[in-house]
Order: structure tokens, then sequence, then C-alpha cells
């Protein structure tokens, strides 16, 4: 009987693995790594941590903006220039600006997908451990895993019990909203540190870890309610007299549509942004990847990120020009933003992150 039900809940499997595959491959979900045409690895200059300014068309820049590359003024004062100038500014943000805060982002060395894999969950593959079809099948294997998404989850995150604190470019994207510059940040991540941070003008493009929600009745609880389950690595049930069905995180896995989110909003921000920060993503997953697609070509769009991104091309019967950053800054968001922060003379964050 036991050999049996190993054999059926394998095949099972085998059926999800290729049902996941074939969906990764025909559409992009949330989490999910499209087939990559080459690895663009961008090679450091000796000597040199600031990186070259991809280009900046004069359409989309300022006067002052066209003095600082004129002179070779470089590319943090090109940025200096672009946000100083800004009066509504568009942030799109992904993993890349909460691992100064000890979460992993996705794709990386030491990401999830390579921890899911240094773990040995059983799962054909890392993708696997967001998708809604195995998660029902079998939640275990998310719930192994999942202390290591938590920030709340202190033992592994935080083993000193501190709480997980918010990084530089978040405190940098709140200090934009204090100062009235900050039209939206759209966030790809489900730590939720951007609430955390007190930045208020934001959505959670895939849904955030804040709250879990029975599958069977469909009752939402605090993230807080499911936290021992969590750390202690086992399945969170429902609470609920005569439930106990299997609680799931309230982000948007493979297999979810991710509703109208991000519609209720671009809408606006598409007429209003004067300035778009992509900061910390690859621009790999959709509908996020499409954003930069849905403002005018005028538009600045800076780039913050370790490595070279491409972005998405806007498609037919589109009449907009093809869309290119304007600016490449190939570094560390938190280093790049805290020059950044230097030049606009905002010193409360200084003295913030000296006291923290």
């Amino acid at each position: 009987m036991l050999n049996a039900e190993s054999g059926r809940r394998s095949s099972r499997k085998r059926k999800l693995s290729h049902k996941v595959r074939d969906s990764h491959a025909s559409s992009e979900k949330p989490f999910a790594a499209p087939p990559s045409a080459g690895n663009s690895k961008v090679k450091n200059e000796k000597g040199n941590c600031r990186k070259k300014i991809l280009r900046c068309t004069n359409e989309g820049a300022s006067d002052s903006l066209k003095a600082a590359l004129n002179n070779n003024g470089g590319d943090f004062e090109a940025l200096f220039h672009l946000i100083r100038d800004a009066k509504h500014i568009v942030a799109i943000v992904g993993a890349g600006i909460s691992v100064s805060c000890g979460i992993p982002d996705f794709r990386s060395a030491g990401g999830v997908y390579s921890i899911v894999e240094e773990m040995g969950l059983d799962l054909p593959q890392p993708e696997c451990l967001f998708d809604i079809h195995y998660f029902r099948d079998d939640p275990s294997q998310f719930y192994r895993f999942a202390h290591k998404l938590y920030p709340e989850a202190k033992t592994e995150i935080c083993p000193n019990g501190s709480p997980t604190l918010p990084s530089f470019t978040h405190v940098f994207l709140r200090e934009l909203e204090k100062r009235r510059k900050l039209q939206r940040v759209y966030t790809q991540n489900i730590d939720a540190l951007e609430k955390r941070a007190g930045i208020k003008r934001v959505v959670f493009c895939h849904g955030s870890l804040n709250e879990a929600q029975c599958l069977d009745c469909k009752k939402k609880v605090s993230c807080s309610q499911i936290m021992e389950s969590v750390s202690m690595g086992t399945v969170a049930t429902c609470a609920k007299p005569n439930c106990g069905g299997v609680m799931k995180p309230c982000i948007t896995f493979f297999g979810e549509d991710v509703g109208n989110k991000i519609s209720k909003t671009i809408s606006v921000d598409s007429k209003k942004a004067d300035l778009i920060l992509v900061i910390g993503t690859s621009l790999k997953v959709a509908p996020v990847s499409n954003l930069p697609c849905m403002f005018p070509p005028s538009t600045p769009i800076a780039l913050i990120n370790k490595n070279k991104v491409e972005l998405r091309k806007s498609k037919p019967p589109s009449s907009q020009s093809e869309v290119q950053f304007h600016l490449e800054i190939l570094n560390d968001c938190d280093l790049a933003l805290r020059q950044v922060a230097a030049m606009l003379h905002y010193t409360s964050l200084e003295k913030e992150e000296n006291t923290s």
C-alpha cells in the first residue's frame, strides 16, 4: 500500500512538473524566470566603482542634466540632477533593495532558488516552491523553506533577535515621499519592508507576506498568527472552528492572477511621472517587466542595479519609440543612493542610519 501510494504521488508530481514547465514557458507568471537569450555579465572596471552612463536622450534630459553629462560629471551627478529636478518619481523595485536586510533575492548565487536546491526539497525544480498546484498538493515543502522569507522569523534572518530593518534604499524612497517627490513605488517584493519603512504610496504587485488566507474558508489573518508554524517549519492551518484548512500567504504564486493591483494606478502614474527609477530588479517577471513601456518615451528612466538589464520592447501596434534607459548605474543600490543622498543634502538619512 505504501509503495502504491508513493508511486501515485511521484506520478502526480511528474505531471505537475510538466504542467509547471509548460506554463512557465508559455507565459511569465510572478516569480517566473523566462528562458534567457544569454547571460550578459558586466565586467567591473579596475579601480572604478562608478559605471558608465548608457545613454541620455536630449528629449528626456533637463538642461542641468545635459550639462552634467557634457562635463563628464559622472553617473551619480547625473542621477542627482534627475532626482533633484523631478516632482513625480515612479520607482520600480525588486529583490535587490532587500538583500542588505538579510533577505535573499531569487536568482543570484545564494538566492532563494539556489537555497531551495541546497535544502533538497521534494520538488522537481526550485520554481515549483511558488507554484499554486504544488502548494495545494503538498504545502509542507513551502513551509520547510518559509522561515527564510519572513522577516519576523528572527531565528534565521536576524540571529540576534532584532527585527529586520528596511535598507537605505527603502528609507531613501520614504524621504522622497516625505518631500512630495514620490508618485508611486511598484514593488515586486513580498517582504513588505516598504510598509515597515513608512512608505504609503506603494503597490505590492505580487502581494505581501503580511497576511495569510485559508484555502478552504478564505479567512484572512495577520502573518503573526502563522509565525509559530513558519518558525518551526510546519504547515500553518486555519484556527477557525471546524475548518483546519491550509493557510496560504497572500502572495501571488505561479498559476494565479495578479489581479488589477497595477492597472488601478498605472493609468494615472504614466501621465504624471517625470522620472522612472528602476532599482534592484532584473525586470524579468511580467507584468512588472512591461511597466517601463507604459510611460511616454520622453520620460527619463534610470537603472540602479548590480547587473545590466534588457528593457522589454514595446509591443506593436504601439506608436511609441523604442524604450531605453537614459541612465544606467551598475552598482549596489544602497551605495549609489547614499552618494546621491549626500549630494541632495538629505542629512537626516545619514543621521538615522548612524543611530539604527
